[in-house]
């Protein structure tokens, strides 16, 4: 009797430590998942796309000419939520034909919740004619330090612009204090539209995203990323 009540207060006893590892385990993890070293970033995007330089051959300049709302997150490297030479997603389909980002957002939730991404962040249009961009203050942190973000090129068929996998750190691992971007056009592959104003016209099947090349590939806008 007393052989067996020694055994289960050993065997208490080795489960009580094999718990408080579990515990440790999970509290070292959670550490690594939620960053404390962040810094702030304020971006401000203003727009180049204006009738005085418009240079492209997607048509004439468009009366209406504007971005939608901009959408972007904070990522791993290699983590951005599109790329040059895939598919469209839904939710870039969605964006880069409407403006529209509620599908885009929802897909970006799946990579935070894959740990992925840590944050997404929304910047909304000029309140007036007389402004010309878009300003947002996002968040970076240690091992999420890169940035990408899109908006629609509006009116056009499927066309939009962004920058994609913005490094916010040096070489030495230090915080960049400023950084200045060309932000340039991209197709999505769903439309085959060719004028900023044509008539909605289905690509099928469906192309890659790419980048605009040639006399296309004009400065859209211009992002200034500065450290608070």
């Amino acid at each position: 009797m007393n052989s067996t009540k020694f055994k289960i207060m050993k065997f208490l006893s080795y489960l009580s430590l094999l718990l408080v590892f579990l515990l440790a385990n999970c509290d070292t993890e959670k550490d690594n998942i939620i960053p404390t070293d962040g810094e702030t970033y304020r971006i401000n995007i203003t727009f180049n796309w204006t009738e005085s330089n418009h240079t492209n051959s997607f048509g004439n300049f468009p009366n209406n000419a504007h971005f939608s709302p901009v959408i972007g997150s904070i990522h791993k490297n290699n983590h951005s939520f599109f790329r040059t030479g895939d598919l469209a997603s839904p939710g870039i389909n969605l964006m880069a034909e409407t403006g529209k980002t509620s599908i885009l957002s929802s897909e970006i939730d799946l990579q935070i919740s894959q740990e992925l991404v840590y944050d997404k962040f929304f910047a909304q249009g000029p309140s007036s004619n007389s402004e010309n961009k878009f300003i947002s203050e996002i968040k970076a942190y240690k091992n999420y330090h890169f940035l990408s973000l899109v908006s629609m090129i509006a009116p056009s068929p499927d066309w939009f612009i962004a920058t994609r996998n913005v490094n916010l750190k040096n070489e030495y691992g230090t915080w960049k204090d400023e950084i200045t971007l060309d932000i340039h056009g991209y197709d999505s592959g769903t439309d085959s539209g060719e004028e900023f104003t044509s008539i909605n016209n289905p690509t099928s099947p469906v192309e890659e995203i790419k980048r605009f090349e040639g006399g296309n590939d004009i400065v859209f806008a211009i992002a200034t990323i500065t450290k608070q």
